[in-house]
């Protein structure tokens, strides 16, 4: 009768989950967890790239259309003028009280931190130039845009002074 008993103890069913059964579950969820979030980084870091090329052809067409302009920036044929290097942000002439305005308000960088950010070039001694960049995410590229385009696949930082024998490119 006692084997009998002790074998009944040994099929009775137990209640609950171990401590290690728990751990063990707690590490797979969250393995699965940060899978999930690396999976899901790369597309947003693509979506931001993707906004600052149009962001940047948006603000390069706003500065041809000021370029002709009297009432924008420093008079006909000129684009507005940044006094500083590697500015963020730069360029207020293309939107806000002024009339007409051409872009309002100017696009910010998505992230807006760091390398990215729209930065503009030195261009107050030669206002027949812009020079208008950012650094993609995804890539270790530079995209500009200046008074001859847009340029997609630049692999150094465009210069952060603008002369007569100095371009964005």
């Amino acid at each position: 009768m006692l084997y009998y008993s002790s074998m009944l103890g040994f099929f009775t069913k137990k209640r609950g989950l171990t401590l290690i059964e728990f751990l063990v579950a707690l590490a797979v969820i969250g393995l699965l967890i940060s899978v999930i979030v690396v999976s899901f980084s790369s597309p947003r870091k693509e979506a931001k790239d993707a906004k600052r090329q149009t962001d940047i052809k948006q603000i390069m067409k706003a500065m041809d259309l000021c370029y002709d302009d009297s009432n924008c920036g420093a008079g006909v044929n000129q684009y507005p003028t940044n006094d500083t290097a590697d500015k963020a942000n730069a360029i207020e002439n293309i939107d806000k009280d002024k009339n007409p305005y051409y872009l309002c308000p100017v696009p910010k960088d998505p992230s807006d931190s760091g390398d990215q950010m729209y930065k503009w070039s030195k261009n107050d001694t030669i206002p027949a130039k812009y020079c208008l960049y950012v650094k993609l995410q995804t890539e270790d590229i530079w995209i500009a845009a200046s008074e001859k385009g847009t340029k997609f696949d630049l692999t150094t930082k465009p210069p952060t002074t603008l002369s007569s024998t100095v371009s964005c490119w």
